[in-house]
């Protein structure tokens, strides 16, 4: 026979499981803010990680390509702190996914670069970096300012894949991460066009009709990493099942 718990015989309603992230009071919410944190985590170690990759990449390959120096290292530097502080800082404020308490446990040795995270790095690293390449390539063969276009190039892409990096795109949903990309892609704008700047950077102005192809290729970034987790979706039932059998060989 079952014994009447205290809330029963005082008359009050059991305590609820909340699934609200804001909700740390009970420990479904402790679980469900953790997972939140935990996945804005990994998404900006996408973000971060697949930048760096492209960057690194477009400085090897370019050689290669009859480009020597590709980037100048004040360029790089200047990417850096665009695509990496305001909006790097912005995701970390994006909001959990709907889903984000139906998902399993992650296997408890599972690294946070886990799940396919460092595959997904490459794979949108090596679109980031055939874009800039590509762009580089053609300016160079057509008489165009190369350099300033692939430095205009590299910068857009990845702001295209923090938009892209979104838990709830299409929403009003952490405005600051729109906010922060509007004004790093006009920064990116002033690297081209405010003369202080140029001789800084050491770039020069790129006409009308060639900024708009780039901006326009750049918006692959965006559909990059869209894509990728349509294509390349995590596979929840291998690591819920990783997680079990690690947790019963633990025992």
């Amino acid at each position: 026979m079952l014994k009447p718990t205290a809330s029963s015989r005082s008359g009050r309603a059991p305590p609820t499981r909340s699934r609200n992230p804001a909700d740390c009071r009970t420990r479904d919410g402790l679980c469900c803010r953790g997972s939140w944190v935990y996945a804005n985590i990994r998404r900006f170690l996408l973000y971060g990680l697949s930048g760096g990759a492209a960057e690194i990449a477009v400085m090897l390959a370019g050689p290669f390509l009859g480009l020597p120096l590709f980037l100048l290292p004040a360029q790089i530097l200047w990417v850096n702190l665009l695509t990496h502080g305001l909006p790097g800082v912005a995701l970390g404020s994006e909001p959990a996914p709907p889903d984000v308490m139906q998902n399993p446990p992650r296997p408890p040795a599972e690294s946070v670069l886990g799940a396919g995270l460092w595959q997904r790095i490459l794979r949108v690293g090596t679109v980031i970096a055939a874009v800039t390449l590509g762009i580089g390539v053609w300016a160079h063969a057509t008489d165009r300012p190369w350099q300033s276009m692939a430095f205009f190039a590299l910068g857009a892409t990845q702001l295209a894949v923090a938009v892209g990096s979104r838990a709830r795109p299409g929403t009003r949903a952490n405005p600051m991460l729109l906010l922060a990309v509007a004004v790093a892609l006009g920064l990116q704008f002033a690297g081209l066009y405010v003369p202080i700047l140029n001789e800084l950077l050491g770039t020069e102005p790129v006409p009308p009709l060639d900024l708009l192809i780039i901006c326009g290729l750049s918006g692959l970034g965006y559909a990059a990493i869209r894509l990728d987790r349509v294509v390349h979706p995590r596979d929840r039932s291998t690591a819920a099942t990783t997680a079990r059998a690690t947790v019963t060989a633990g025992r």
